[in-house]
């Protein structure tokens, strides 16, 4: 339950009922320039579908053509 990592409280909503709905969809979060990545925080990130780009990715494609790609990502349903 990601309402109970450090961190990830707000997805759940406000105070302990946890009633009200998230403030920000995790499909609008890009993560960029992640590192030292930990299995549980690997597993939690692709649970909730956030995106994201390792420090890996950043060597590979180069950080404009990962800005692009997260620009891309984020704006798909309202361009």
């Amino acid at each position: 339950d990601h309402n109970s990592i450090p961190g990830l409280e707000w997805l759940g909503g406000d105070g302990e009922s946890r009633k009200s709905p998230p403030r920000l969809s995790p499909k609008s979060i890009v993560y960029v320039g992640l590192r030292d990545v930990d299995a549980a925080e690997r597993s939690i990130i692709r649970k909730l579908g956030i995106k994201a780009y390792t420090m890996h990715d950043i060597d590979h494609y180069g950080i404009g053509r990962i800005m692009d790609m997260t620009l891309k990502y984020l704006l798909k349903d309202d361009p």
